[in-house]
């Protein structure tokens, strides 16, 4: 257009210029932020030089020893450093969705609690990332917080877990206890049991190290309840054949004791406990934790396979 400076459009702001009256303004002079980047002095006075006239607008105060910024300079390096902060998220974002396909999804499971129901969860995330690894490890309590919190796995499937701020809690479920023995035992024929019923039964449990023989503990002891265990084992397999073989009687929440109620022979009562019949499943993540694609579908399948366990109980309990 007639009239109109083509000077504007021949602006050029140079990354290397700006990073050197970045750095001369950091470190005080021309000859620190050469020292710095193992450049000459006379390079950094130059390149400097040659972005005022590109702007044509003086960047730093003339006749100061020590480098100070003009109004236009610091607004100049203001830019600069966001660019630097934007352009290192960006290279972190898109190394992260590049390792979406080649991920580990960790898992933190609380002691027994490898049902069925979430192994489908895992092989339809499987089926749909074929490259993402899924990795679960056992804990229970401040061990399996402490994994959340320390980003030693992204998600945690756990049985009450402690009101802790820095975690999020996603999905929940209540998995009330019932009392699994052998359709011979005397206490089939109750509809219903008590836990001072239970007290003087050959109890097969849990191992020390479970959240869920804690919950019973809590309970018994505060009670004045005695607990007769005969076996504890940290496989829910391994307590449900021996149930199974007529070793004892066995508590259990909900969704680990479904396989075992399928099983000819073994009948399952529900136990007359407010505290028994409000344990809770959670699923859980640290608070701010950014989740891959991937991590983010396997969130949201345990998610829908929890809320199903909610709709299954309240059918049954309406039977």
């Amino acid at each position: 257009m007639p009239g109109i400076s083509r000077r504007s459009y021949e602006i050029s702001v140079q990354d290397h210029r700006l990073q050197y009256l970045s750095l001369s303004a950091r470190h005080g002079s021309m000859r620190a932020a050469a020292d710095y980047l193992g450049v000459a002095a006379s390079s950094i006075s130059r390149q400097i030089k040659l972005l005022e006239r590109a702007l044509s607008i003086d960047l730093v105060e003339k006749a100061s020893y020590k480098v100070q910024l003009t109004e236009a300079g610091q607004m100049l390096i203001e830019y600069y450093e966001r660019r630097v902060i934007e352009h290192q998220e960006l290279l972190a974002r898109l190394a992260e969705l590049r390792s979406t396909r080649t991920s580990t999804i960790r898992i933190v499971i609380g002691h027994g609690l490898l049902a069925v129901r979430f192994l489908k969860a895992f092989a339809a995330i499987s089926s749909k990332y074929p490259d993402i690894s899924i990795e679960m490890k056992a804990a229970d309590g401040e061990d399996a917080e402490r994994l959340l919190l320390n980003d030693g796995a992204q998600l945690g499937l756990l049985f009450d877990t402690g009101e802790d701020v820095r975690l999020k809690l996603l999905g929940t479920s209540r998995q009330p206890f019932s009392l699994f023995m052998s359709e011979k035992h005397p206490l089939a024929r109750e509809k219903a049991i008590w836990p001072v019923q239970i007290s003087g039964e050959r109890l097969v449990l849990p191992d020390a190290g479970s959240r869920l023989l804690e919950i019973i503990h809590s309970v018994f002891t505060n009670g004045g309840l005695p607990l007769n265990i005969v076996l504890q084992s940290p496989s829910i397999q391994v307590i449900l054949d021996s149930v199974a073989q007529g070793m004892g009687v066995t508590m259990l929440p909900r969704i680990l004791g479904q396989s075992m109620a399928a099983i000819p022979g073994i009948v399952e009562r529900p136990i007359l406990s407010d505290e028994l019949s409000d344990v809770r499943l959670h699923l859980v993540s640290r608070i701010g934790r950014r989740m891959t694609p991937a991590g983010l579908a396997l969130q949201n399948a345990l998610v829908r396979e929890m809320n199903r366990l909610d709709e299954e109980l309240l059918a049954s309990t309406a039977d």
